[in-house]
């Protein structure tokens, strides 16, 4: 059976994780300083919220792309040079809008980390920023055990 939505089904996944390492930096914070202040919680939420919402629109757009590659493409029958044609054409396109899409969301990073270290508490807010990768790991490592369950 196909999935509805992997971009949601996806997200969600990192939002649960998200919420883990949100939840344990305030409690690292509440060992090491032995109170927590409310500008530590507030740091982890927007930092897991931002690196959720960079992730959701990372996913999306690449969607797109590949959606608008394919509808352009559509179903009829190329030859060797039209598809390497097409091909050159959209991978530039896609290339261009993918890098757009990155420095866009590497900015909203640096932003976040900058206001929070400014305003708030920086490193709980940069600690579930920096966790997408990590956490995308995880859920690929318990898919797969899930996958050869029998």
């Amino acid at each position: 059976m196909k999935e509805k939505n992997p971009v949601l089904r996806e997200t969600a996944r990192l939002a649960i994780g998200e919420i883990i390492v949100s939840a344990l930096v305030v409690a690292v914070y509440a060992l090491i300083q032995k109170t927590v202040r409310w500008q530590v919680p507030v740091s982890a939420l927007i930092g897991s919220a931002v690196m959720i919402a960079n992730f959701f629109f990372l996913a999306k757009s690449t969607d797109a792309l590949f959606m608008q590659a394919f509808q352009a493409r559509g179903e009829r029958e190329m030859t060797e040079e039209q598809i390497e044609k097409f091909t050159a054409e959209y991978q530039m396109k896609m290339a261009t809008k993918t890098q757009l899409s990155f420095i866009i969301r590497m900015i909203t990073m640096a932003a976040t980390i900058a206001l929070t270290f400014i305003f708030l508490e920086g490193i709980a807010a940069t600690v579930p920023l920096l966790m997408q990768r990590p956490l995308l790991y995880a859920g690929e490592f318990f898919r797969k055990k899930e996958d050869n369950a029998p």
